[in-house]
């Protein structure tokens, strides 16, 4: 919003943005309502996930006005959405128009919006106004007034692959295609069609076990792993490089599911494919413990309740490996619910009201610290975790994550004060038994239930 209106200014134009002309103490829809019918020459609502949140209704009754006043004006051109970020529904009022792009690349977006501004006659000045951009400086000030010049080690959500096996195999069968497709489909390893081959970083004697004595398996191709990543001349069928890494990416992305099951996790269908979620049990008090940055000793729940139902929530991660430089496996971080600690809430307009009255305040470090405690269970506490590619071939993961330095760094405010403020209110009180699903509020930070007859100090740390 500042970078956006601090440059329509300077080309001239006269912004107003509630943010910024909205003090305190002022008749909030009063303002905004004149100043959409009396002194707006174009609208420009903002597209993005946090905009169009159902529970902002001040937004979405803003662009209500907005839309009356083209119908009412006949104004065509009177209302231009701007798409800062990918959103997964557009408001009814505004599907019809076509909006600004500004998620690929804010300064194209920015030369689209300005050359539309031009196209409708939007009044403009020659040059800035000097007490206008006084007021973006001092709102993009307080904003660059929190960066501090000091280095700052920042921990990703990427775990190296540290090494793949050093041969991938290709493997053929006499038997019949069908038959051949059906034994790849069912093997328990991991591996990819290819043509009528099979790929797989197996030895043949695990691929002939697990195919079955009816289903004979020949060793067609061994291939340096590299030289097939990279689309290299080799003595197998030709596969593009882009081709070669999908399939590995694949192959590796089963050996990660077939690993977390194998460590106890369970598996949970996604809109966008699938999470593997901590259950019931599987962790001592369903916490995880890990040794931060720091090495200090921690500790997080993995599982807790909520609200007057007893909403369970789970911690889940998914991963996708990227075989870019550098090799890593990507794990994102989810949360699952249950009421029974066995049956999960498939729902999804449920899911995400629970997800957002649950984690819409879980900041980076709950996120972090709760996904280096679930590394730190799969791998032991050891440095590497080995994902099974069949037989003894396996991928090695390393347990701790990737780490960039930064130059700058950023004076953090104290958010517990806060959040000390937040009372916890249930969201499936009023809504959840019936069909009204619209998206809860905010909840405080830290999600983990202090437990009575626990004795460890209750900000994680372990006592040493």
């Amino acid at each position: 919003m500042q970078w956006l209106g601090a440059r329509l200014t300077a080309a001239g134009y006269t912004v107003w943005s509630d943010l910024l002309h909205l003090v305190g103490g002022e008749r909030f829809w009063k303002d905004i309502n004149e100043a959409i019918r009396l002194n707006t020459a174009i609208f420009l609502p903002i597209l993005s996930p946090a905009s169009i949140d159902p529970a902002k209704e001040g937004v979405h009754n803003e662009i209500a006005i907005a839309t009356a006043v083209r119908r009412e004006q006949k104004l065509d051109n009177f209302i231009v959405p701007l798409r800062l970020k990918p959103v997964p529904e557009i408001p009814a009022q505004l599907i019809q128009l076509n909006y600004i792009d500004f998620a690929t690349n804010w300064a194209d977006g920015l030369a689209r919006l300005l050359e539309r501004l031009d196209k409708s006659d939007i009044p403009r000045r020659d040059a800035p106004e000097q007490s206008a951009m006084l007021v973006w400086a001092a709102s993009h000030a307080a904003l660059a007034g929190a960066v501090l010049e000091r280095e700052e080690v920042l921990q990703s959500n990427w775990f190296p692959i540290q090494s793949l096996p050093p041969r991938i195999n290709l493997y053929g069968s006499p038997v019949s295609k069908e038959v051949w497709e059906r034994a790849i489909g069912g093997l328990s390893l991991p591996c990819r069609s290819l043509l009528r081959l099979m790929v797989s970083f197996a030895p043949l004697e695990a691929v002939q076990a697990a195919a079955g004595p009816d289903v004979p398996v020949t060793l067609e191709y061994s291939i340096p792993t590299q030289d097939f990543l990279s689309g290299a001349r080799h003595d197998g069928p030709e596969v593009r490089a882009f081709d070669a890494r999908n399939i590995v990416t694949d192959i590796v992305r089963q050996a990660w599911e077939m690993f977390a099951a194998e460590r106890g996790l369970q598996s949970h269908e996604m809109s966008h494919g699938a999470c593997w979620y901590v259950p019931s049990g599987l962790l001592e008090k369903d916490k995880a413990r890990f040794r931060d940055a720091d090495g200090k000793a921690r500790w997080r729940a993995m599982i807790g309740l909520r609200g007057k139902r007893k909403i369970r929530w789970h911690y889940a991660v998914s991963a996708r490996p990227a075989l870019t430089d550098p090799f890593r496996l990507v794990i994102r971080s989810h949360a699952v619910f249950s009421e029974d600690t066995k049956t999960l809430v498939t729902d999804t307009k449920r899911a995400l009201r629970l997800r957002k009255w649950l984690c819409k305040s879980w900041w980076n470090d709950d996120f972090r610290d709760r996904l280096l405690g679930l590394m730190a269970y799969l791998s032991d506490s050891q440095p590497t975790i080995r994902l099974p590619l069949g037989g003894e071939a396996a991928a090695v993961v390393g347990s701790a994550p990737l780490a960039f330095h930064s130059p700058l760094t950023y004076a953090r405010h104290d958010a517990g004060a806060e959040q000390e403020t937040l009372e916890e209110s249930d969201p499936e009180d009023e809504t959840l038994g019936g069909a009204d699903l619209a998206a809860g509020g905010a909840d405080d930070a830290d999600l983990d239930d202090d437990d009575p007859d626990d004795d460890e100090p209750e900000d994680g740390t372990d006592e040493t």
